[in-house]
Parts: C-alpha cells; structure tokens; sequence
C-alpha cells in the first residue's frame, strides 16, 4: 500500500550508499570529518548498531557505492583516490584495492553482473558533460574488460538488471532512469 513503517534507523552523520549483506544485515557507507570514512554495520531485523564493520585502518577518503560480490566481499568505491577497494564480507578486514581504469572522472557506484564481473560508474567533474561511463571489471584483479556504456549525462546511480545484457542507470537532474543494452 505504501504505508510508512516509520524509521528502521538512524545513520551515523554522513551516509552515502547502503545495501544488504547476505545474512540480512544493512552496511552504510559513511563519509564524514566527525564520525570517519567507515561502513557501518545495522542489525537487519531490529535496525540497531553492530558498529563499524570496515573502513578504519584503510584510509578511505570518500567512499561512495557499496555491493557484496558474487565470492561474499563487500566492494566499494572510493570516490577521490580513484579506486575499489574490497573487505572480507564476514569479518570486514581490508583485503586490498583496485586502481581505477584509466577512465576521466570519479567512481561513484558499482554493481554486480550475472557472469560474476563488477560494474562501476564514473562521473566527470562536470555532471552534464557527456564523458561518464560505465566499465565492466573483473573481480578478481580489477582490470577492465570493457566500457560498455558511454557518453551519460548526470548520472548517479547504478543498478545491473537481472535482465542478461541490461543495466539502469540513475540521471540526476534529468528525472531519467536509462537502461542501456551493454555492449561486449
């Protein structure tokens, strides 16, 4: 019916992204001076803090999108060094990072394909120049396989369909969600 269920809970000072983990929990990325660059960990059912889960002791600066991978890691963006990094989905320990892939701009969302490679979408420094892009990664080394969607105006977030072959894509300021065929 669309009826508010109210507040589940409440963040610390700076969230940006938040997904599920696969034992139902919710992680929230957190960019903040005050409270840090961490993800925070909530119980699923109650809503109530089990702290922070990853992030202290792997200087992030400003982490963004968030999804747990096809292995159970969780993977994130962070925005301004340019990179994804990957933690142990059980425990949170930093497992390493990837550097982004010689693609203009900064990641700001990711997500996961049926064939098990991640997705990550860039944003130029100007959000209406048509210079985003969309990358298909490999998971265990990061590298690019292929740029399977280019030139998007404004976009903001990322979803990878369950539909094989599609991916939607959030255009801020434009009231747009674009699926686009990828390509490769």
């Amino acid at each position: 019916t669309g009826a508010s269920l109210g507040v589940f809970t409440t963040t610390q000072d700076g969230p940006t992204s938040l997904t599920f983990g696969p034992a139902g929990d919710l992680y929230v990325a957190n960019s903040s001076a005050i409270s840090g660059d961490v993800v925070v960990r909530y119980d699923g059912q109650t809503g109530g803090s089990l702290g922070t889960f990853a992030g202290a002791g792997a200087f992030l600066e400003i982490p963004q999108g968030l999804n747990f991978g096809p292995g159970g890691d969780l993977y994130l963006v962070d925005q301004f060094p340019n990179r994804v990094v990957r933690f142990d989905g059980q425990t949170g320990a930093f497992l390493g990072t990837f550097d982004a892939n010689d693609v203009a701009g900064s990641p700001i969302d990711l997500g996961f394909g049926p064939d098990g490679s991640y997705y990550v979408l860039y944003q130029t420094g100007n959000l209406f120049a048509n210079a985003n892009a969309v990358t298909q990664n490999d998971t265990a080394t990061g590298d690019l396989i292929n740029t399977p969607v280019s030139n998007l105006q404004s976009p903001q977030y990322l979803l990878v369909t369950p539909e094989p072959g599609t991916l939607a894509v959030l255009l801020l300021g434009a009231g747009a969600i674009l699926r686009r065929r990828r390509q490769g």
